[in-house]
């Protein structure tokens, strides 16, 4: 951590935050104010990876939630009903996971806020520094050079909630 850097963006960040009408607006939502936290705290972590894995948990904590189309809709619920079938414990672990498939994926949930913010350069980079965050998570695979994939992610944060806080809207 270097205290300078870290004390004059926070600084900077709570005299907008005082001043601004669609900063004191947006923050009323929970999840805004919580990815604030999050991008904060990600300064005080020790290790690139950490911070990595901080950053890309305010992507998430942004993403859209929008629901899966229709078609899909239809298709889980056929595959719910069917799983009844199963073994209890099986059947409800199944039907749990097919559950979670009526909304779209994390993946295009970050994408889809980005791209609204940013556009679509800045969603594919950040659907692809989410599937970073997957494989080194789930697999224990970090990215060639861990410190530019901080970087990158840490800036994609910083973009977006600048301009969430300066359009005052999520």
């Amino acid at each position: 951590m270097i205290p300078g850097k870290v004390l004059s963006r926070m600084l900077e960040s709570i005299e907008f935050g005082l001043s601004s009408v669609p900063a004191r607006s947006v923050m009323s939502d929970s999840r805004v104010r919580l990815a604030a936290e999050l991008y904060l705290d990600s300064y005080f972590e020790a290790s690139e990876s950490a911070r990595f894995i901080g950053f890309v948990g305010v992507l998430e904590v942004l993403k859209d939630k929008d629901s899966s189309s229709e078609a899909a809709r239809v298709l889980i619920g056929k595959w719910r009903g069917e799983a009844l079938t199963l073994a209890d414990e099986e059947a409800n672990s199944i039907r749990s996971s097919l559950a979670f498939l009526k909304s779209i994926s994390i993946s295009r949930g970050i994408a889809s806020v980005v791209r609204r913010h940013l556009g679509e350069d800045r969603a594919r980079e950040a659907r692809d520094l989410y599937t970073a965050r997957s494989s080194l998570v789930h697999d224990g695979i970090r990215s060639a050079d861990s410190a530019d994939t901080a970087r990158r992610t840490q800036q994609i944060v910083m973009e977006l909630l600048a301009h969430i806080l300066m359009t005052g809207s999520r």
